[in-house]
């Protein structure tokens, strides 16, 4: 198993975690386990000899490696598993192998936390497109992945962050007039959108704070700062929902984000 740069769940502000499901008495996770087996192995099957009735011993055996590629510092693996000892494979430690200790029975699930020594550095991560795809597709195409945690320091309590502040960014460029899927051809991403909104609209807390901005080739806001949600500003804010179209041009989201973050 090879990890390269951060998993898909954080844990804490600092720490990703993987988690590789177990137990071979449950049969729900048998069947997780069997679809990942698949995907690694092309289908082969886990046993050679068959598989051992319930609660004996099995005439195979499993094995979990880990390959951490990062760009940032690996300053530790931990699991809820016994682990070997983390062996760094590069002087900036950004590179490390870990595994399970051997005599695992994965009657349980496996979760690693992997923890960064820098983790609100931004990174990059360019991966190239394999030569034998063809080019435009999905693997021939080559990727570029950003990733950015910012550390936001502490305010003073105030009404608005005890209560919560809600701000809603809507992409309003001319491509969110397409149908949302081939087989439903009435429905566009724009109407899908504004379905959504509206119902988040109805079911935010009384007494947050809330906002909506719409992009494109440019960007608005509804109110110009974040206001009370009350009756009334719901109802105004519902009302524009409903009349939102997918008019506003190309899909420029930075500068709306330089705006609510400022």
């Amino acid at each position: 198993m090879c990890l390269r740069g951060s998993c898909n769940h954080q844990r804490a502000s600092w720490c990703r975690s993987l988690c590789f499901p177990g137990g071979r008495g449950n049969r729900e996770r048998q069947q997780r386990w069997r679809r990942i087996w698949n995907r690694w192995t092309g289908g082969k099957s886990l046993t050679a000899a068959g598989s051992g009735p319930q609660g004996e011993s099995v005439p195979y055996t499993l094995s979990l490696g880990v390959h951490i590629y990062s760009p940032s510092t690996v300053q530790s693996v931990q699991s809820n598993c016994p682990l070997t000892p983390l062996e760094f494979l590069s002087q900036d430690n950004t590179e490390a192998k870990v595994s399970l200790s051997p005599g695992h029975k994965f009657d349980r699930d496996v979760e690693l936390l992997l923890y960064y020594g820098q983790p609100h550095q931004p990174t990059a991560i360019l991966e190239a497109g394999q030569p034998s795809a063809q080019p435009g597709s999905l693997m021939g195409d080559t990727v570029a992945m950003l990733s950015f945690y910012p550390e936001i320091p502490s305010i003073p309590s105030s009404q608005m962050t005890s209560k919560g502040e809600f701000i809603f960014v809507v992409d309003r460029s001319g491509s969110m007039d397409c149908p949302m899927n081939q087989s439903n051809y009435e429905q566009t991403r724009i109407s899908s959108a504004r379905d959504t909104l509206l119902l988040l609209l109805k079911s935010l807390p009384v007494g947050c704070y809330f906002n909506i901005y719409g992009f494109g080739s440019y960007f608005e806001s509804y109110f110009p700062e974040s206001v009370e949600y009350t009756q009334a500003n719901m109802e105004t804010a519902v009302q524009k929902v409903k009349s939102m179209q997918a008019d506003m041009g190309g899909t420029e989201i930075l500068q709306v984000l330089q705006d609510v973050y400022s």
